[in-house]
């Protein structure tokens, strides 16, 4: 992120940039430290805008179009480079879809294995509720033998809705999932139909992913950016989580010495709102009001006025003075006495206040002040010039874009290396073959995997088979309990039909015959087997799930010992292949040398023009901003054609969703380019750079001494500059950046005005 610059102070080259503003929010200008002398010095009533200035700072960008995949990926090849112009449609990057066609293989087994884990819930919810129906029934009959009240029954209600709210609960989340595999499905075959990508719009390559820094790309990690320099806003250093300033009165650019309004280029609610969620916030944007001439690279002072009078008549502050009728001030009549005139003031900001009446244009007022008046003959006329900051760099390096450095993936020994520093290879040629241990390890390891998997898996189905086999034994036990039950009641019933109440107590033979019957209708409770089977039907689910479980996990396995064997032939061995046609630039191992993991094992390489600066500098350079080459015999022009990585996430609508995609930190600050042929990597060491780090057009820029300064009892300073009117000295406050032996003033000085020192 553009952070505030100042620009310091540091010898003929400045050595750092840093960029403040001197604005501040509304406050009294306090008493000085210097007692007032009672000097009478005059400033006339004049037309100027009048508010407090929010000050931002802000470079001009061009509208960037992110290409990513949405589904993690291996990349197979990038065919563009930095600062490379491409068509809209032109391929940038290809995917390996071999990695994306396993990853759809393991979603679809989730996907089966999400189904058959809902028929699951659904089995289990059908049968806990015939359960609970049962229980209703049955409490319902002591409630009817008064064994049981309402708040029992209640009670059992009340588990009947939780089970139902539960599993409404389990079946929404069934189709949130389910509705998230099939949209993985749907991105991951758009991959393997077509794995490119294709340039959304015209432009500049701005951003290529490092491939050096490994082939796999994050979901949503921008590969390839594209500039569209025909589109073009103004970014400031400020992100949307810190603006404050979307409601203020009025807002403006300086646009060659003049204030020009801007407005808001915003982001959508939905984009916000995203960012929100994600806690990452992009940089505020704005785009000027009117026909404005950005151009990419330019830098802008934007000012922000939550009150702003436009030309109206003002007074300086320190001319004011107030008693219980009002505010008023001391004017200067023809005759040189002073008349005390009270006005109405308006918008008031640190230095002036806004006349709404009492004041006419061009009067003398009285403000007083203890500075030294400067002398007359000492006059500069204020004009405006470009403002061009450069750095002087040093440790240029060739850039190596289709350089690959291949790394040990893990800890092992170089068996055979099949090439020498020099060489030519083509894509797909060996390069060394080295024997890792782990390899057999982990053949041996999804081999084990396998094996543990079926023999669990066997446990789990004779668990099974024993449940189930117990089930049915109980099953026939109860069976045999209702016979004897029934042959029971019908002889109750017939003693009770013959009058025979011998053997039934009078006061129970009424309860316990409806009981035995109760029981017998209503099986579940007492010697029925409704219970039972319904613990058959959920053990069926169950072990359908188990089976299901089964199969995706030994599907997953089988993939990954394919991909392994893929690596190595399953021995322990694995040979490196070149992924990109280049040279070999280094071979940094010998045969039978012992290396570690993420040990490097040769350098191929690539070059092509672009250079990088890997030092720190003080902000990001914006695009195209320009650089010269110093050589003993001639000098060389270039401009930068990647900037240093922000962290700022790129966050956009396309298709009525909204993404948010970051570029992966780069190893440098930025990246140029050298449209010169006879500009080689051999010659570097003799070269320096002038390097650009501000380009301000149109700038007001003042001489450091005719500047002045003061400072309040709180140590707060104010500049102020002397100018000449009606040959009279006028004291004017001024917002200023400060610079080496020079000011750029933001606000204060027009152009044509006389200043004194």
């Amino acid at each position: 992120m553009m952070k505030n610059r100042r620009i310091k102070a540091a010898a003929l080259a400045l050595a750092s940039l840093l960029f403040i503003c001197s604005c501040d929010k509304y406050e009294e200008i306090p008493e000085l430290k210097e007692p007032v002398t009672g000097t009478q010095t005059f400033r006339p009533v004049t037309k100027r805008n009048v508010g407090t200035p929010y000050c931002l700072f802000g470079s001009v960008a061009a509208t960037e179009y992110c290409h990513f995949y949405k589904k993690p990926v291996e990349i197979k090849s990038i065919n563009v480079e930095l600062g490379e112009f491409v068509n809209e449609g032109d391929v940038l990057a290809v995917a390996d879809v071999d990695s994306v066609k396993n990853q759809i293989a393991d979603i679809k087994g989730q996907l089966s294995l999400l189904d058959v884990e809902n028929e699951q819930k659904k089995v289990i919810h059908e049968s806990t509720l015939r359960e609970l129906e049962l229980e209703r029934n049955w409490t319902e009959y002591l409630k009817n033998l008064g064994y049981a009240d309402q708040k029992d029954i209640d009670e059992v209600d009340k588990s009947i809705d939780n089970e139902n709210e539960n599993f409404d609960y389990d079946l929404k989340m069934y189709e949130f999932m389910k509705k998230n595999y099939n949209d993985s499905l749907k991105d991951l075959n758009e991959i393997v139909s077509d794995g490119s990508l294709k340039a959304k719009k015209s432009g500049y390559v701005s951003y290529v992913k490092n491939l050096k820094e490994g082939r796999v790309a994050k979901i949503y990690e921008n590969i390839v950016v594209v500039s569209d320099y025909d589109d073009l806003y103004i970014q400031s250093d400020i992100t949307t989580q810190s603006y404050a300033f979307l409601k203020y009165e009025a807002k403006f650019m300086l646009y060659k010495g003049e204030k020009t309004e801007i407005t808001e280029y915003e982001y959508s609610d939905s984009e916000k709102a995203y960012a929100k969620a994600q806690g990452v916030y992009p940089t505020m944007r704005f785009k000027p009001v009117g026909d404005v001439d950005l151009t990419i690279g330019d830098e802008f002072n934007l000012f922000f006025y939550k009150e702003y009078a436009k030309d109206a008549l003002a007074i300086g502050k320190d001319s004011a003075q107030s008693d219980d009728e009002g505010s008023f001030v001391y004017v200067k009549m023809a005759d040189g006495t002073l008349e005390k005139r009270y006005y109405e003031p308006g918008v008031t900001d640190k230095y002036y206040i806004e006349v709404l009446s009492g004041l006419e244009e061009g009067e003398l007022v009285l403000y007083e002040q203890t500075a030294p008046l400067p002398k007359k003959n000492d006059t500069w006329e204020a004009t405006t010039s470009d403002l061009r900051m450069f750095k002087q760099v040093k440790g240029i390096k060739y850039e190596e874009n289709k350089s690959e450095t291949y790394l040990s993936e893990e800890s092992g020994e170089i068996d055979t290396i099949y090439v020498k520093s020099g060489d030519e290879i083509k894509k797909g040629d060996p390069i060394m073959k080295i024997a890792i241990d782990s390899d057999k390890a982990d053949n041996v390891k999804i081999e084990n995997d396998i094996t543990h998997l079926k023999e669990s898996y066997k446990i789990e189905c004779d668990e099974y088979d024993k449940s189930l086999e117990e089930i049915e034994k109980q099953l026939r036990e109860k069976n045999e309990q209702i016979k004897n039950l029934s042959s029971k009641l019908d002889e109750v019933k017939k003693e009770i039909e013959a009058g025979d109440l011998s053997k039934i107590p009078e006061k129970e033979q009424l309860e316990y015959s409806i009981n035995e019957l109760y029981n017998l209708s209503n099986p579940y409770l007492g010697y029925g087997t409704v219970a039972l089977e319904e613990e058959k039907i959920i053990l069926a689910a169950n072990r359908a799930v188990s089976e299901k479980t089964y199969n995706v996990s030994l599907d997953s396995l089988l993939n990954k010992q394919k991909e392994q064997k893929k690596k190595n032939d399953g021995s322990g061995y694995k040979t490196v292949y070149a992924t990109e046609d280049g040279i070999v630039e280094t071979v940094k191992v010998s045969e039978h040398d012992m290396v570690d993991a993420n040990k490097p094992l040769a350098v191929v390489s690539s070059y092509y023009d672009k250079f990088v600066y890997n030092q720190k500098i003080s902000d990001k350079l914006p695009l195209e901003f320009e650089m010269t080459i110093a050589g003993e015999d001639r000098d060389y022009k270039g401009s930068v054609v990647q900037s240093s990585w922000d962290g700022n996430p790129n966050i956009f609508t396309e298709n009525g969703k909204v993404y948010c995609t970051q570029s992966m930190k780069q190893g440098y600050f930025f990246v140029f380019e050298v449209e010169d042929e006879e500009f080689h990597k051999n010659m570097l060491d003799d070269y320096t750079a002038d390097l650009e780090v501000l380009r301000i057009e149109n700038s007001m820029i003042i001489p450091a001494d005719y500047i002045n300064e003061e400072t309040d009892y709180e140590g707060k300073k104010s500049y102020f500059v002397w100018k000449l009117e009606n040959d009279e000295f006028v004291k004017e406050y001024v917002v200023i950046e400060d610079g080496l032996n020079m000011y750029n003033a933001l606000q204060g000085v027009e152009e044509g005005d006389i200043l004194a020192k």
